[in-house]
């Protein structure tokens, strides 16, 4: 037992240090751009977006994957993912993640009761607030690339030699107390374990690299939609009907401004609530026919529990998401 602990305390300490070391320099960026250059904040977002988010892949990747590869990892046996299970696995990803988001967005709502503090969505914040290119680098292609290697590859890898669905349960929560707040944490969690079981039943981290792309990408897009529906017209009318009369005044090319945005989100509202349905009929089907390979070195299930929350370093990264959390909530 205490080999394993102590493996799982590094892997802890390894994580909670680049945790700190990525948060701290991100806050110093904040603090040289706000004394110092605060016109690229308020103008040019988008440029100190990228820097800001640069800590996490070029300090924080190299760290871990350094000292990772120095310890003990299982190689996952490769096997092919078929199209058709690539797709039910898609489904059932949008699933987690509109299932995820309720009841994040229900947790935040309990907080903001008990607090009087509003929670915003932290991630539609900074997508808002920078330009549509830099959301599809940033958010939807580089950041999926970086977090399948440091949650998937590197920690299923080195954890797996104890249990492939203790490798996967860990993978899962370690992904989704990264977020750093209740908004993304649900989903993040549900969507890590499903990641983390396609990893270890094809040993392919491509899968969910692109899978993570995929789920990234169309949040992303259609997130400056939004900012395009009119509330004004809504806001201003006082019933239904004339918001009708106000729609059918409108010249063509103001109607066709009006209406677009809503028919887009309309199509991707359909498409998304009907995936996530097909993934939650997909997910109940095939969840009697998912399992994990035993291996050699496995800890007993009675002990997984003791060997990972018994650990120094894991509640050291616990504690150091948990300073996110509280951050998120009360240092906006």
């Amino acid at each position: 037992m205490s080999l394993y602990r102590k493996n799982f305390s590094a892997v802890g300490l390894i994580y909670a240090g680049m945790l700190v070391l990525v948060t701290a320099l991100q806050y110093g960026i904040g603090i040289l751009f706000s004394d110092f250059a605060p016109e690229i904040i308020s103008d040019h977002f988008w440029l100190y977006f990228i820097i800001a988010m640069a800590p996490t892949y070029v300090v924080g990747y190299p760290m871990v994957k350094y000292f990772m590869d120095k310890r003990e990892k299982r190689e996952i046996e490769r096997r092919k993912l078929k199209f058709s299970d690539f797709l039910i696995f898609l489904c059932i990803a949008e699933c987690f993640l509109i299932v995820g988001s309720l009841v994040g967005n229900y947790v935040n709502g309990l907080i903001s009761a008990a607090t009087g503090i509003e929670i915003t969505n932290p991630v539609g914040d900074v997508l808002n607030s920078s330009v549509l290119w830099v959301n599809i680098l940033v958010a939807g292609i580089i950041g999926p690339i970086f977090e399948e290697l440091l949650f998937r590859k590197l920690l299923v890898d080195n954890l797996s030699k104890y249990g492939e669905g203790l490798a996967i349960t860990v993978s899962g929560f370690a992904f989704g107390l990264f977020h750093g707040n209740f908004t993304q944490f649900f989903y993040a969690t549900m969507i890590g374990l499903l990641f983390g079981y396609i990893y270890v039943r094809t040993g392919r981290i491509r899968y969910t690299i692109i899978l993570h792309m995929m789920i990234n990408l169309g949040s992303t897009l259609i997130a400056p939609v939004y900012n395009m529906v009119d509330t004004d017209l809504i806001d201003s009318s006082s019933s239904y009907a004339e918001i009708g009369e106000k729609i059918l005044s409108m010249p063509p090319e103001e109607l066709w401004s009006f209406a677009w945005p809503l028919l887009a989100l309309g199509v991707y509202a359909i498409a998304t609530y009907g995936m996530a349905i097909a993934g939650l009929i997909l997910y109940l089907i095939k969840r009697k026919h998912m399992f994990i390979n035993p291996v050699e070195n496995e800890i007993y299930t009675g002990y997984r529990f003791k060997a990972v929350m018994g650990s120094f370093g894991v509640w050291v990264y616990i504690m150091a998401c948990g300073a996110l959390f509280a951050a998120a909530i009360f240092l906006r």
